[in-house]
C-alpha cells in the first residue's frame, strides 16, 4: 500500500485484518493451482488494482481528514467501482444479512475525492462485499497482519485479490498475494489461490535492485504488474525469462 494510505491502514487495521496473524508455522489448505494468464491480461488487471487501490486510499484520507472513521463509525471495509470512467469507493457496514453503504465517495473530474449523499446498496455491491469477506476469513496463513482487498470483475464470476500491506515505505511486499474466484450465481467459490511459495519481502531503498523468482506460472502475474507501477521498478524471474515490471508493463529482458 502506498504512502498515502499508511494512517488509513493503522485506523482501519479491523476492516482488513484476517482471522489470523501472521505465523510461519501456519499452512494453506483448500489451494487451488495457480492460473496462468497472458502477460497483456496481467498488464491490464494490474492497471485496474492499481486504479482501485489509489481512489480507495485517497476516499479514505478524506475520510480520515473529516474525522469519520472511528471505531463508531461502523465501517467493515470498502469496495471500489470504475463503471463509465466513473470512480465511487463505497465505505460499506451493516451485518452478512444487510450490508449497508456508510459513506461514499465519489470523483469530481476523476481525481478529486468528494463525499456525497450515500445512495441504497445494491445486490450487486453486497454480492461483493461478501465475497469480500470470505476471502479474509479463508485466509490462514497470512503474511501480514492486514490485508488490502479489491474486487474486479470476469464475465460470470467475481476475482478478489487481498494483498499483503506493509507501512514500510523502502519495501515491496511480493509474498502472500492471493486470487480468489466466485460464481456470480451464488457467490460460490470457485477457486483460492496463493500467488507465490513464501513471504517475501523486497528491499526498495536507493541505490537497490529489487528482484524476485516466481516459479508457480512460466510468465508474471497482475499482481508483479500491479508492484511494479505501484513501487515504479523491480524484477521478476520466471520460467521463461527475466522480466522488468515497471510503470505496470511487464518487458521480457531476457528469454
Amino acid at each position: 500500500m502506498r504512502t498515502l494510505a499508511l494512517l488509513s491502514v493503522l485506523v482501519l487495521s479491523a476492516c482488513n485484518t484476517t482471522n489470523n496473524p501472521p505465523d510461519p508455522r501456519a499452512v494453506e489448505t483448500n489451494l487451488s493451482p495457480v492460473k496462468s494468464i497472458t502477460v497483456e491480461l496481467a498488464e491490464k488487471r494490474g492497471a485496474e488494482l492499481f486504479a482501485k487501490d489509489t481512489y480507495a486510499a485517497k476516499a479514505t484520507d478524506l475520510l480520515l481528514q473529516k474525522d469519520l472513521l472511528n471505531a463508531s463509525s461502523g465501517v467493515l471495509g470498502w469496495i471500489t467501482e470504475i463503471k463509465n470512467d466513473r470512480p465511487i469507493t463505497y465505505f460499506i457496514g451493516g451485518t452478512s444479512n444487510e450490508y449497508k453503504i456508510v459513506f461514499e465517495v465519489q470523483y469530481k473530474d476523476g481525481e478529486t475525492p468528494e463525499l456525497v449523499k450515500s445512495s441504497a446498496i445494491s445486490k450487486e455491491l453486497s454480492d461483493k462485499f461478501t465475497v469480500r469477506e470470505l476471502s479474509l476469513q479463508s485466509i490462514q496463513a497470512p503474511c501480514s497482519r492486514n490485508y488490502n482487498t479489491i474486487v474486479i470483475e470476469n464475465s460470470d464470476d467475481y476475482i478478489v485479490y487481498a494483498l499483503a500491506s506493509t507501512t514500510e515505505n523502502n519495501k515491496i511486499v511480493v509474498g502472500g498475494h492471493y486470487r480468489f474466484t466466485y460464481s456470480k450465481v451464488n457467490s460460490s467459490l470457485i477457486s483460492k489461490e496463493r500467488l507465490s511459495n513464501s513471504c517475501l519481502v523486497l528491499n526498495n531503498s536507493e541505490g537497490s535492485i529489487p528482484f524476485a523468482t516466481h516459479i508457480l506460472t512460466e510468465t508474471p502475474l497482475e499482481i508483479h504488474a500491479y508492484l511494479g507501477k505501484l513501487h515504479g521498478e523491480f524484477y521478476v524471474s520466471t520460467k521463461s525469462g527475466l522480466y522488468k515490471a515497471k510503470n505496470g508493463k511487464l518487458e521480457l529482458l531476457k528469454k
